[in-house]
């Protein structure tokens, strides 16, 4: 199995295959959503992976739709003491991204594992 290491661009390109009609007003919400989950978690590996949703959601922001509070929020990000935990939160999570399936349903895409039928 080829691993990858997920950065901004390689989160915003396979964003674009997963998501190919997603626009940037749906983006923004999803990085809000995913900061209230961040805020809603309640223990540190449950911050850590809002954390990681997080970043996940301004990458696509910053690198699809060239949004300037994306790529400030990436930019944060990376400069954060945390970082590497963080990064390491990103690259589980992007491997469980790979796992599932992406469907729209009331017009916001949602996850559906592929073992699901």
């Amino acid at each position: 199995m080829k691993k990858f290491f997920w950065n901004e661009d390689s989160i915003s390109e396979w964003h674009q295959r997963t998501f190919p009609d997603a626009e940037i007003a749906e983006q923004r919400e999803k990085a809000s959503a995913e900061a209230k989950e961040y805020f809603n978690a309640r223990s540190y590996p449950g911050k850590m992976e809002e954390m990681a949703d997080f970043f996940i959601a301004n990458a696509a922001l910053a690198g699809r739709f060239n949004d300037a509070a994306g790529v400030l929020v990436c930019q944060l990000l990376r400069n954060n003491p945390y970082w590497n935990e963080i990064n390491r939160a990103v690259q589980c999570k992007m491997a469980v991204n790979l796992q599932r399936t992406f469907v729209r349903v009331d017009g916001q895409y949602q996850h559906k594992e592929k073992t699901d039928e």
